[in-house]
């Protein structure tokens, strides 16, 4: 990973000198880029590569572009590990501008759900707010069965998170 951080450097410093004109191009080597850093532990270097990344997509493409939203999922999957709220009002935002563009059962719009679940199950202050995240998880599970098949990695991760918020209801008090 260290080695290739230092290759995905270069390839962005080339993109940036000789294919300015061509920000598409230079949006994928920043994410190429940001990815790595994830992947090293450097999750501050990441988030703020990820927030300028999403920006600029938004501000080329709008924001019910295909690449626009899978920018917010990255975004939003990055704030997750410490700033959960500001990733939720994210993708608040993006996701019905995902199910008009793509689609309820596009693989864009069904990971947005997965991470927008997600992150409402971590910062549910109610029962009821984990019950919403458990019902979109439940409503998605069967049409992520139906569209990829039952193999499918994206299936597993649905089936975990239905897990996990299970086991938090189980914990939540019931008139809280």
């Amino acid at each position: 990973p260290e080695e290739a951080l230092s290759v995905l450097e270069a390839n962005l410093a080339l993109r940036q000198r000789y294919w300015s004109h061509d920000e598409g191009t230079i949006l994928v080597a920043q994410n190429n880029l940001a990815n790595c850093l994830r992947s090293l532990d450097r999750y501050d270097e990441a988030l703020l590569l990820r927030r300028a990344i999403y920006r600029k997509r938004r501000a080329l493409n709008g924001s019910a572009d295909e690449a626009t939203i899978v920018a917010a999922i990255n975004l939003a999957d990055s704030l997750a590990r410490s700033h959960a709220s500001e990733g939720l009002a994210l993708l608040r935002r993006t996701l019905p501008d995902a199910r008009r563009s793509l689609g309820e059962s596009h693989d864009s719009t069904l990971r947005l759900v997965g991470i927008f679940a997600d992150l409402v199950s971590k910062c549910a202050a109610s029962r009821d707010e984990l019950l919403e995240a458990d019902a979109l998880v439940q409503k998605h599970t069967e049409t992520v069965r139906r569209v990829f098949g039952c193999g499918h990695p994206l299936l597993q991760d649905f089936q975990g998170l239905s897990a996990r918020i299970r086991t938090r209801l189980v914990s939540f008090p019931a008139g809280a």
